[in-house]
């Protein structure tokens, strides 16, 4: 799936592997932390500290869990 934003040329496709790299003031990407460390939060708490690579892989991932529940 290619779902393309009119703005900016932002596009979304399938991925297996995303990379978070910190911009410096002057707009360019580093490859190595920047002297203020760049944080990714989540509900306010930090949980990755720039720059970071996600990678996950096909079957990898095992679930396990009842197929019905009370709520559902």
């Amino acid at each position: 799936m290619v779902c393309k934003v009119e703005k900016w040329g932002i596009t979304q496709e399938k991925a297996n592997r995303v990379e978070i790299k910190p911009v410096d003031s002057s707009g360019n990407i580093s490859e190595v932390p920047l002297e203020i460390e760049t944080w990714v939060q989540t509900d306010g708490e930090p949980v990755i500290v720039s720059p970071a690579i996600l990678e996950w892989h096909t079957d990898q991932l095992l679930v396990r869990g009842a197929k019905d529940v009370a709520w559902g």
